[in-house]
């Protein structure tokens, strides 16, 4: 993923975003122009295929407003992320579900966003919820040493172009499996292997990754990376060097006031709230139709990707039918109790009346 500002003449005329909001990403000077001008040299899925309808709803399409196109990540119902060199003016930027930018079945604006320092991330605090679709969350805690390892397959999604040669390719939403090919180091990772990678256009946009950690059943998955830039030396298609988004998961919970990590806390400890449950299994695979009836697909349960999940309520429920069950056995073992106290009394009051029989029998005498 070299990064993206080429888009500028795809996006001219792009409608502006529903909600207008405070800037608080993109300066509006000349030099910062020039400055991100040469910075914004985007990338592009390379060797994927476009998804199906409803597959990857978590990864959007994002008009900055500024720049032109580049691709985001809803971690959360409320949060996106992207590159910080996007350079997201929140006053005119918007966020497009769908599967093509040109034609979004959601458009929502922005509220907000804030940089990361020195790592090429950005997020967003979105105008309004999106609800239509289920978020992928970020990879946290224990998740991020078990799965960010050279050689994991991920799948990366992004709306760039499928040639490099031709820009009229852009905007279409496509996935590649490809593999991590590089350690972590100072916050970013190397994704991108055998022509299947990033070039112009993906920049922002995510990678994800499905967990499979020893000793845990959850198989949901998970958001690591947002696009930075081409590895150097590598033309297209080549290792794109990503920002680790669990890096910034303190700043964005500290920013927004968001759990965006239900099962961590911000500096990765196994914490899970209620909200540790229902997590896409089959992200890609799609299904139904924009915008209302997108099927969310198979969710998970309570996670337990590192440690004990949170207790499930039909368990509860159980464990009340239980107690339900052994109320109504002790209720019956009272009743049986008492109907035989009752026979017992029956019987002296038989024996007692055979009594005065014999009595009498005997007066009579």
């Amino acid at each position: 993923m070299i990064r993206l500002a080429r888009w500028s003449s795809l996006v001219a005329g792009l409608p502006a975003a529903m909600v207008v909001a405070p800037d608080v990403a993109a300066a509006s000077d000349d030099a910062s122009h020039d400055h991100v001008a040469e910075a914004l040299e985007q990338a592009r899925i390379i060797g994927g295929e476009p998804v199906a309808e409803c597959g990857w709803p978590a990864a959007v399409a994002l008009d900055t407003g500024y720049r032109g196109l580049c691709t985001a990540t809803l971690v959360h119902a409320e949060v996106i992320t992207t590159a910080k060199h996007c350079g997201v003016n929140a006053q005119s930027a918007s966020v497009r579900l769908g599967e093509r930018n040109g034609a979004p079945a959601i458009s929502v604006g922005i509220d907000g966003c804030w940089n990361s320092g020195s790592l090429d991330m950005t997020y967003c605090r979105l105008a309004e919820p999106i609800t239509e679709v289920p978020p992928i969350p970020i990879l946290m805690g224990c998740e991020v040493d078990a799965m960010l390892q050279m050689g994991q397959t991920v799948t990366a999604v992004g709306f760039g172009v499928a040639d490099e040669n031709d820009n009229s390719t852009a905007g279409i939403k496509r996935e590649v499996v490809t593999e991590i090919s590089s350690s972590p180091s100072s916050g970013e990772i190397n994704v991108g292997v055998n022509g299947k990678g990033f070039c112009f256009g993906d920049s922002g946009g995510p990678a994800f990754v499905q967990l499979d950690i020893d000793g845990a059943t959850d198989r949901s998955w998970r958001a690591f990376g947002a696009t930075s830039r081409g590895v150097s030396g590598n033309g297209c298609p080549g290792p794109a060097r990503m920002g680790m988004l669990h890096e910034i998961v303190p700043a964005i919970e500290e920013q927004t006031g968001l759990d965006v990590t239900p099962c961590h806390d911000a500096d990765g400890t196994w914490n899970p709230s209620e909200a540790c449950r229902g997590f896409p299994l089959a992200p890609g695979e799609g299904g139904g139709s924009w915008p209302d009836d997108c099927e969310p697909g198979p969710l998970s349960g309570p996670s337990d990707s590192c440690g004990p999940p949170v207790a499930d309520d039909d368990d509860d429920d159980d464990d009340d039918d239980d107690d339900d069950d052994d109320d109504d056995d002790d209720d019956d073992d009272d009743d049986d109790d008492d109907d035989d106290d009752d026979d017992d009394d029956d019987d002296d009051d038989d024996d007692d009346d055979d009594d005065d029989d014999d009595d009498d029998d005997d007066d009579d005498d």
